[in-house]
């Protein structure tokens, strides 16, 4: 069936707050995130590396919400605990195609630099979550486009002639499982991304417990 007309008028007016939670369920979560050790699979749980079992609930940071002021971010870090997350999952972080600014420069002629600022931004979401007691999820591929600069050669015409988005560059989604310059972009990209060291932690990504997951591609 379908729904009935809608009327605006009989809608509650600020209901729920986006700064604030109407309770605070962050008692649950140990804080820091990461003071257990790494997350690992044992039987079909997840347990931190001294054996304290854990278990998630969590949603997502995408897009334009990672390059925000750092005001913005302490304000939100906290009031995701308030609503009982302890996981947050990083996607679209790469996605050119759309989103205004990424960890990928956009001003580059290849795809093969991380823009320092939306880093520092996504730094300091890590240390605000982590303070918090909320886990961190990185996708490390999810809409990364290929550009002229990265050199692929055979088959870049091709790709830019699939890609929904041929002004921006070539889509690289599944390539990377048979084009071996793509596999190498790919894994020099992961690298260097997880090998970054966060100015608020002092911790490579690859280093610290309160990521506790990777996304390889989306």
């Amino acid at each position: 069936q379908r729904y009935g007309p809608a009327d605006p008028s009989r809608w509650y007016s600020g209901a729920l707050r986006h700064d604030r939670s109407p309770g605070d369920l962050s008692f649950l979560n140990h804080k820091p995130a990461g003071q257990h050790g790494f997350v690992r699979a044992r039987g079909d749980q997840l347990v931190f590396s001294d054996g304290t079992p854990v278990r998630f609930w969590g949603g997502n940071l995408a897009a334009y919400a990672i390059f925000e002021d750092k005001e913005l971010i302490e304000t939100q870090a906290k009031r995701i605990a308030q609503l009982g997350y302890n996981l947050m999952r990083i996607h679209h972080q790469d996605s050119m195609g759309w989103v205004g600014r990424t960890v990928i420069d956009k001003t580059r002629s290849d795809s093969q630099h991380l823009d320092g600022e939306v880093m520092d931004r996504l730094d300091y979401w890590i240390k605000c979550l982590r303070d918090q007691g909320v886990y961190v999820w990185l996708d490390l591929h999810v809409g990364r486009l290929f550009k002229q600069g990265d050199g692929i050669g055979d088959g870049y015409a091709e790709m830019v002639r699939r890609s929904s988005r041929q002004e921006a560059g070539a889509e690289a989604k599944g390539y990377c499982y048979f084009n071996d310059r793509i596999e190498q972009l790919m894994k020099d990209l992961n690298a260097r991304y997880l090998s970054h060291v966060n100015r608020y932690t002092g911790l490579a990504y690859k280093d610290d417990p309160a990521i506790m997951g990777l996304l390889i591609t989306n």
